[in-house]
């Protein structure tokens, strides 16, 4: 008969208020679960089961894998050339594949490099940051290309029998090696060399040297004449001097002036010839260290006329002179201002216009003919009352003589002379004038109203109609 071992037993509730002795097990009959005692804690420690045992998995991808004991099973699946399998013996084996497909990147753990001991086959595209090898050939036998920039730090060599194909940049740091002495381009067109290129050897052209898709050069010639005219040939050294000493003769140059005479000046080697160029009236002739010839006015011009060179006029910014005497011995005219800092003096003056005017400061912008008085918020204002003893002037409608003219803003104010004056009322030939209650008009004098100061001048003209007008008056006389 086997032996039976049975242990203490009993309700989750009489475990929990048991305490067993150190190392004694108990079993709760509620949970079927042991419970292992130390001697000191009341319901000792309370063991799970495989049902309550969980495992978690984390791979390269950090998510991590979750499997309950007794019940769930870890599949161990290999990915892109990796073979997953498990032995008898309980072993567990991973391992790469004889041969990888598609990886992306290779590189090394340790950012050093990648070390490969046996031969390294590409069968399609390849990007290889940097490779080391003794060897590099197609994988159909043909060619190796190249599409990208190709950094070789060592010795790059082809042979007779086959091609290297490049179709980007190449930058060699060492000595680029061609065994069966030619290089050239896939296409048969040109090949495209874009920075300097060192020969220290001799460089043969069989057809010709092009710069810029151009023919500069398709031929040597010796020639002591130059008489081949052509664009693609060059001249030796030792023809090009025979040409300059047989063309190292006398020459001439013929200097023509105004006056077509002429003089010639005769260049013979080694002797110098000399041209002077001497100024005439009011003309200073200069030699510059550039080798150029200085022609310039004087400063002071002595002319007995002076015309326009297309029969116009003759524009003169500035004029300074003792005398103006017109040409035809009648009039001088000048169409624009004329501005005198000095003195004038004359023997009879005249002007176009009639009045003489002067600028004030108005409180504001009046019409020509605006009887105007001493007031205002400037200087002058238009008149408002009848005979007013302020009275200033009429604004003028084209002044002959002007002072004042510099004043900023200012109001044209006929003071003397002939002036448009607006009027109402009727007005004789002769009569006086003064301010009416209409603002800005005048009327005729009323000698019961007089006020000293109050005319503005004396009527030139008739005035009989209904409303306002305009006559020319005399302003200043009284």
């Amino acid at each position: 008969m086997p032996t039976t071992v049975q242990f203490r037993r009993g309700t989750t509730a009489q475990n929990l208020a048991f305490t067993g002795s150190a190392g004694e097990i108990t079993v709760d009959t509620t949970e079927d679960r042991l419970i292992v005692h130390d001697g000191t804690l009341a319901g000792g420690s309370r063991q799970a089961k495989a049902s309550e045992t969980v495992f978690k998995v984390i791979a390269d991808d950090s998510v991590g894998l979750e499997l309950q004991g007794g019940t769930d099973f870890l599949h161990i699946s290999g990915g892109n050339g990796i073979t997953t399998s498990t032995a008898s013996t309980g072993v567990l084996t991973i391992a790469l594949d004889g041969t990888i497909t598609t990886v992306n990147t290779l590189s090394s753990s340790d950012s050093t490099e990648v070390v490969i001991d046996d031969g390294f086959r590409v069968t399609g595209a390849s990007t290889l940051p940097t490779i080391a090898t003794n060897v590099i050939s197609g994988s159909d036998s043909s060619a190796i290309s190249v599409t990208s920039s190709l950094i070789i730090e060592g010795v790059i060599s082809g042979g007779a029998s086959t091609q290297l194909v490049i179709q980007d940049g190449v930058n060699v740091n060492g000595d680029l090696v061609i065994t069966n002495g030619e290089i050239s381009s896939s296409d048969s067109s040109a090949l495209n060399i874009r920075d300097a290129v060192n020969v220290t050897g001799a460089l043969n052209a069989e057809t010709s040297l092009e710069i810029g898709n151009s023919v500069i050069a398709d031929a040597i010639l010796d020639e002591d004449d130059l008489s081949t005219d052509s664009n693609t040939a060059l001249a030796t050294q030792q023809s090009i001097k025979a040409y300059t000493d047989a063309q190292d003769a006398s020459q001439s140059l013929t200097i023509v002036c105004d006056d077509s005479t002429g003089n010639s000046l005769i260049f013979t080697p080694g002797t110098p010839a000399f041209a002077q160029f001497e100024g005439g009236n009011s003309i200073t002739t200069s030699s510059l260290s550039t080798g150029n010839i200085k022609f310039e006015l004087d400063t002071d011009i002595f002319a007995n006329s002076v015309a326009s060179l297309d029969s116009s006029e003759v524009e003169i910014l500035n004029i300074r002179t003792d005398t103006l005497v017109a040409h035809d011995s009648t009039q001088i005219t000048i169409r624009d201002a004329l501005r005198v800092t000095g003195t004038i003096t004359g023997t009879v003056t005249a002007a176009q216009y009639a009045d003489l005017a002067e600028k004030y400061l108005a409180d504001q912008e009046y019409a020509p003919g605006t009887v105007m008085i001493f007031g205002g918020d400037q200087e002058i204002t238009q008149s408002t009352d009848t005979h007013d003893a302020r009275i200033a002037g009429v604004v003028s409608t084209a002044p002959a003589f002007i002072m004042n003219n510099d004043l900023e803003g200012g109001t044209f104010l006929g003071l003397t002379g002939r002036v448009p004056c607006r009027v109402k009322g009727a007005i004789a030939k002769g009569d006086m004038v003064t301010s009416s209650d209409t603002p800005g008009v005048a009327q005729k004098l009323d000698p019961t109203n007089y006020n000293l100061g109050c005319v503005i001048g004396k009527a030139l003209e008739n005035y009989s109609g209904t409303g306002e007008g305009v006559i020319e008056v005399v302003v200043g006389r009284v």
